[in-house]
């Protein structure tokens, strides 16, 4: 096996870890509690990765634990949010809401290459660009189809007031999800020239881990947790949080970059796959989602990452707002 087979290989392998992110966080968020699994999770994650960047990287603890301030408040204010919208998000939606909810976090692509032509210094916004966020935007909506419908009949006179029963804080955190991550990426891609000797992400988990333990024992929230939680909060933190991002990162210095990015393109279509698949049978409020509109949804939000990824020569470089769009993937 050559070197870019390889490399091919582990990001597929991590491409596969990242795709059950969402469909793990569902099953065993609610499971153990959100914000148990979030300080678990992001714990054990944190410090694999903290050990894997001294030891296998050699990077010296003050690139890990001591960013320039305004790295640092980039971590703190979007990766850190994001962790815990995102767990928070998936966690409270009820079955009807999760595969829209988990789509409003899949944005972040989209909006990436969005925020990078006002970010990054020589990217500008073109049409190809407005129509994929148009594309993206339009894939939510048609995944909560039903329950706009149902919202918009439920408020419709003489109804003046919004129902009990109807919560939008899972769509505003899973909108928050997707925009933190995004500012994160097109941020890192606007210093790229000398972020990348820090790690953001071990610091990141187990921030996103002091302040979910915060919480539990403020609010006495804490309980003993079963042999199925307790592998679900191992997988998440070995699977999708270390080693898929520690794969990722050998991936990329053996495949072509270009190969790399088609494969990530399609990683939310595995996603909302097991996360559809998940919440179709599992038990819970609210009815499951329809099949029609998660495969259409998912087809326009996958298209607009794609969009938003095509490569672009403008004065014979490539679209800076394309490599905003590579580093936010990883490639």
């Amino acid at each position: 096996m050559n070197k870019n087979q390889n490399g091919v290989l582990l990001g597929a392998a991590s491409l596969l870890l990242w795709s059950t992110s969402a469909a793990t966080t569902v099953l065993f968020g609610g499971r153990a509690g959100a914000w148990q699994f979030l300080a678990l999770a992001t714990l054990f994650a944190g410090l694999l990765q903290t050990a894997f960047c001294r030891l296998h990287l050699g990077m010296p603890l003050k690139n890990i634990f001591a960013p320039p301030p305004k790295l640092l408040a980039l971590i703190l204010g979007t990766f850190t949010l994001n962790m815990v919208a995102y767990t928070l998000a998936l966690v409270s939606a009820d079955k009807s809401q999760k595969v829209g909810v988990g789509l409003l976090n899949f944005l972040w692509p989209t909006l990436t290459v969005v925020f990078a032509a006002f970010l990054v210094p020589g990217s500008k916004m073109t049409g190809r660009l407005a129509f994929a966020l148009a594309l993206a935007f339009g894939g939510v909506l048609v995944a909560n189809f039903d329950g706009i419908k149902s919202f918009c009949v439920d408020i419709s006179p003489p109804c003046s007031s919004i129902p009990v029963e109807t919560s939008l804080f899972p769509y505003l955190l899973g909108l928050t999800a997707g925009v933190t991550w995004a500012v994160y990426s097109a941020m890192l891609a606007r210093w790229k020239s000398w972020a990348g000797q820090y790690a953001t992400c071990p610091l990141g988990f187990l921030t996103s881990a002091a302040i979910a333990f915060a919480v539990c024992a403020f609010k006495a929230g804490w309980a003993p947790l079963d042999a199925v939680s307790w592998a679900g909060i191992l997988y998440m933190a070995l699977g999708p949080l270390a080693a898929a991002y520690l794969l990722w990162e050998l991936a990329l210095h053996r495949a072509p970059p270009r190969i790399l990015g088609l494969m990530a393109s399609g990683k939310n279509i595995l996603a909302v796959l097991f996360l559809f698949t998940v919440t179709r049978f599992m038990p819970g409020a609210g009815a499951p989602p329809n099949l029609l509109h998660t495969a259409l949804a998912t087809i326009l939000v996958t298209a607009a990452i794609a969009l938003g990824r095509e490569k672009t020569k403008e004065d014979g470089v490539s679209d800076p707002s394309r490599q905003a769009s590579n580093v936010a993937s990883g490639t």
